[in-house]
């Protein structure tokens, strides 16, 4: 698909380059139903690869769940058994949790 057309306006029948005029063109038309195109498909690759990390991490972020359930039942007082649950989940896991929770949230 062009963006921009050229066309060739002969002042001689020879053609010659040197008296030929050339006319540019843009079909505004067209380029917005081509940039309308390409951003739903981005938009549809978004939400392609949002669902592919969420069931690809669907294991750690199930775990991040469970933990904050039982973080929320204890006391807030029991400080060492609140930091034993707390590093059940390795630095890689959470790092995986924030960024499927970031991907969520755009």
């Amino acid at each position: 698909m062009f963006l921009v057309r050229q066309k060739e306006v002969p002042r001689t029948a020879d053609h010659a380059p040197q008296k030929t005029i050339y006319l540019f063109s843009v079909n505004l038309a067209t380029i917005a139903r081509m940039l309308l195109d390409k951003c739903y498909k981005a938009g549809a690759n978004l939400i392609h690869r949002r669902i592919h990390a969420s069931l690809a991490n669907k294991r750690t972020i199930d775990k991040q769940k469970r933990l904050e359930i039982i973080l929320t039942q204890i006391d807030a007082d029991d400080a060492e058994q609140r930091r034993e649950l707390e590093e059940q989940m390795t630095p890689a896991e959470r790092a995986i949790v924030t960024n499927c929770k970031q991907m969520q949230d755009v």
